[in-house]
């Protein structure tokens, strides 16, 4: 998450921006190099950590255990295997997304983390309306998607809660596009 935004808000910091948008003026085709190669990256890292960490269970769990564990094979470890991926990508877009918005790495930072960490869980404290209100926010989906358990009062399933964040991404993300466009390199 950092670091996605990083890659777009550290151009803003030593004044790189316009090098970058006189080589290439049509600013979102280096919006959307800069998604597509850390979506990638993060994708891919995460794949790695989640099958280092699935081997190092396996070399620590005692030999009963060790035995019957398969990842390949078992349908909620290949379920893991793509759903952790898709949503470091999802959640790169995002914050991508928030830092062309704000160009600034502090603040999108912050916003980013403070989102991410519990925003969203102070509206359960409004009265009457807080819950319903949850449910509809972006990362309480993503929560949902990743540990594959449904939000009630929601239309929609697991993947359908992952779909509602990518397209929160998405929106973001294209928003901070529109801003780029708009804004003076």
């Amino acid at each position: 998450m950092i670091q996605s935004v990083m890659l777009v808000t550290t151009e803003y910091r030593y004044n790189l921006q316009s090098s970058t948008y006189l080589a290439t003026p049509r600013r979102w085709t280096v919006a959307l190099a800069k998604l597509l190669l850390y979506a990638a990256i993060a994708a891919a890292l995460t794949f790695v950590a989640i099958l280092v960490g699935f081997y190092v269970a396996k070399l620590t769990a005692p030999d009963s255990a060790a035995e019957l564990f398969r990842p390949f094979e078992d349908d909620a470890a290949k379920d893991i295997m793509w759903s952790y991926p898709a949503s470091a990508a999802a959640v790169v877009m995002l914050s991508q997304g928030i830092a062309l918005l704000l160009r600034q790495t502090a603040g999108a930072v912050a916003l980013m983390l403070i989102w991410f960490m519990g925003l969203e869980q102070i509206f359960r404290l409004v009265p009457r309306i807080g819950s319903d209100i949850v449910r509809f926010l972006p990362f309480e989906n993503l929560n949902a998607f990743i540990n594959d358990i449904a939000i009630e009062g929601v239309p929609w399933s697991t993947h359908g809660s992952g779909a509602y964040f990518l397209a929160w991404a998405l929106v973001v993300w294209i928003l901070g596009v529109v801003a780029l466009h708009r804004r003076d390199a």
